[in-house]
């Protein structure tokens, strides 16, 4: 696609609405779910305590299945140091959740469900063990990002990259000073509502002038600008 003024000016419409969103959606009370199992929501303190359980989610290492776990019971309402026992039902209950009970049928079921006289069968097939733990992975994900993405940064940065606990610890100063919250007050509220009041604070701080754009917008208008400098070269030879 040729790049134009009203090109740049349809992107930045788009990624402005579908952080639109994703704003309103920060301040909806709602209980994530993964593999069954009811969670809270991702906080600060949540946050890095996988970080110091070296989870793969905040981390290059692949995923594996106690890595699903480690997220989960990190964000289980039950989640504490000395729990063991809480920890082993829900650690039994995830691999219930992710590996259902005869594999074998379904397998069966598959392979029948393809011939045109048992097409019929497809309506009796479940996700298998390999698909219920990618839905997992996803669901995953999607928390992270949501509660990661809108974090004021200076540009675009590592997909998957953790909050520094410098930055943090300027969250945590700023939010008292500003609002007078105390720190236990900040590590409660959800890491992507937290963005929003870090947002606002920021912006009403420098007297509007902070920027409040997303990484996706600071992408388009990085893009745009150097869509700009190459028409000047343009222009001048």
């Amino acid at each position: 696609m040729v790049a134009n003024l009203e090109h740049f000016q349809k992107r930045l419409e788009d990624v402005h609405a579908a952080a639109g969103k994703l704003r309103c959606e920060a301040f909806v009370d709602y209980t994530p779910v993964v593999a069954g199992q009811r969670l809270c929501q991702l906080t600060l303190p949540s946050y890095n305590r996988l970080v110091a359980f070296e989870c793969a989610f905040v981390s290059a290492r692949n995923i594996a299945f106690k890595d699903i776990v480690c997220f989960i019971w990190v964000h289980h309402p039950e989640f504490g140091q000395f729990n063991a026992t809480g920890k082993t039902r829900v650690t039994h209950a995830v691999w219930r959740a992710l590996n259902p009970r005869f594999a074998g049928v379904q397998i069966a079921l598959r392979f029948i469900a393809q011939l045109p006289r048992w097409r019929w069968l497809a309506r009796f097939i479940r996700p298998d063990a390999a698909q219920l733990q990618a839905e997992a992975v996803a669901e995953i994900r999607r928390i992270i990002h949501e509660g990661l993405h809108d974090f004021p940064k200076d540009g675009p940065t590592v997909a998957g990259e953790p909050l520094p606990f410098a930055f943090q610890a300027q969250v945590l100063n700023l939010m008292r000073r500003s609002l007078g919250l105390s720190f236990a007050e900040t590590c409660s509220i959800p890491l992507k509502a937290l963005a929003q009041h870090l947002r606002e604070v920021l912006h009403v701080s420098n007297a509007g002038k902070s920027s409040m754009l997303s990484e996706a917008e600071q992408q388009v208008w990085a893009d745009y600008q150097e869509w700009r400098q190459s028409q000047v070269i343009a222009k001048r030879n």
